[in-house]
């Protein structure tokens, strides 16, 4: 028996077969692959996943176009891509956003390149759904700018507080030379007198040694003890707003003041303080008590 072969039965079925693995793997994709005509716009085929994605029947796709379909958040996008594309014949990595069926806007980034079709220049489109990346890029960025906020504000305190702290370190040498200065000037005279006399001192010396020692301490220690007893209740309370960092505008907000009245007490404040040099920072000062 004499077996005939028919070629074009056979390129048929190897035809079909081709076709047939592409549509498995058009459909097996894990990324939105969609396919339509350059020239309208209007889409050929999609797959499964563009389905699943975006919530839309293949069969309420196919003959319309992404617009009318209302796909695109922007529609000048459409018109950038497709001008690329035929500009360069491939774009890859476009970014854009797409309204899904529910009204969920997912971020995708897009690739796609020109085919001939049966004559006809179509769009095979590959959508990759990058919205949960862009979530973390956003979420990675404010963290960031948080830290380094934070590090600045970090910056702007170690500053303000080694001013104060230098500020204290001067009062302290200050005192210390003030403190000298009365002990030589005020009690080596009697010191002198207790010598030449055998260790005897009359009554008024011995006041005057009294006196001097009552004006080293009162003149001298207490002075310099915390002040804060000596504000008015209005002025503790603009203190605690200084702390906070408000401004004097919003002190005087806050308070119904005026910004001058505010000034005033800002500057009474300081004096009661002993802050005269205008360089340390009230705020800051405020905040390291």
């Amino acid at each position: 028996m004499v077996v005939t072969r028919h070629p074009q039965s056979s390129q048929k079925r190897t035809k079909a077969q081709a076709e047939e693995i592409l549509r498995k793997a058009f459909n097996a994709s894990s990324e939105s692959i969609t396919i339509s005509r350059l020239r309208d716009g209007r889409f050929i085929d999609v797959n499964e996943q563009f389905e699943t994605a975006t919530g839309l029947k293949r069969e309420d796709v196919v003959g319309r176009t992404s617009i009318e379909l209302g796909l695109w958040k922007n529609s000048g996008d459409r018109s950038r891509l497709e001008e690329s594309l035929k500009r360069d014949g491939m774009v890859k990595d476009f970014e854009t956003d797409f309204i899904v069926a529910d009204g969920e806007v997912l971020h995708c980034s897009l690739s796609a390149e020109i085919l001939d079709i049966g004559g006809e220049r179509c769009m095979l489109a590959t959508v990759r759904d990058i919205t949960d990346a862009r979530r973390s890029r956003e979420a990675l960025a404010w963290f960031d700018e948080r830290l380094q906020s934070e590090r600045r504000t970090l910056i702007e305190k170690e500053a303000a507080l080694k001013q104060v702290l230098d500020h204290m370190e001067q009062e302290k040498a200050t005192f210390r030379t003030e403190v000298v200065s009365h002990v030589t000037d005020l009690l080596e005279p009697i010191i002198t007198k207790l010598r030449q006399r055998e260790g005897r001192l009359p009554h008024k010396d011995v006041d005057r040694l009294e006196q001097s020692l009552k004006r080293i301490v009162d003149a001298d220690v207490y002075e310099r003890q915390d002040n804060f007893d000596r504000l008015t209740p209005r002025e503790i309370e603009i203190c605690d707003a200084i702390r906070r960092g408000l401004s004097s505008k919003e002190i005087a907000d806050e308070f119904s003041l005026s910004v001058n009245t505010v000034h005033k007490h800002r500057q009474v404040i300081r004096r009661k303080l002993q802050l005269n040099n205008k360089e340390i920072n009230l705020a800051a000062y405020l905040r390291s008590r």
